[in-house]
């Protein structure tokens, strides 16, 4: 028997998988496997015609790497994902707020184990922006496949699912 759930973030995905293959449980990824779906290195070169130009840092860049690199305002994230789509986190817009980031980036439980992103900002189609201390939300489509299958699509929008 095969059965499909979603799980949310792992720090450490080899060590949950181990733990799960002694119980019996072998899950669909191995940990090689998850570190190239789940964080952008793995993937980007696989699609960086269809996404926004992104780098990622194994430190925490300066403000002149930035700057030699992107302009402002831009996108960061974790080499895995965003804390809790806070806006200070992650729409940068110069080179002061940055500097602010980078001290809770740091210090962010979600963030301060990730490699940084930087990716160039391209501004989304908005749904809603009413709250200041979150990014806007803005329609986003995601999809589950399966061996070449798509097993569930939805639009998201807001907070939403359609």
């Amino acid at each position: 028997m095969i059965a499909v759930g979603r799980i949310g973030a792992y720090n450490n995905y080899a060590t949950q998988y181990a733990e799960l293959l002694r119980q019996g449980i072998r899950l669909v990824h191995t940990p090689q496997e998850h570190v190239r779906a789940s964080q952008l290195p793995g993937w980007y070169t696989l699609i960086k015609d269809l996404t926004p130009r992104s780098k990622w840092y194994t430190e925490i860049p300066t403000v002149a790497q930035i700057q030699s690199e992107f302009d402002w305002p831009v996108f960061i994230k974790g080499v895995r994902q965003k804390s809790r789509h806070q806006r200070k986190l992650s729409i940068i817009e110069s080179a002061a707020d940055y500097q602010q980031m980078q001290e809770r980036y740091q210090i962010d439980s979600i963030l301060g184990w990730q490699s940084l992103v930087v990716q160039e900002y391209l501004p989304l189609r908005l749904v809603e922006d009413t709250q200041t201390d979150r990014i806007p939300s803005s329609y986003e489509f995601r999809t589950f496949w399966w061996y070449g299958v798509c097993w569930h699509g939805v639009l998201l929008v807001g907070r939403s699912e359609i």
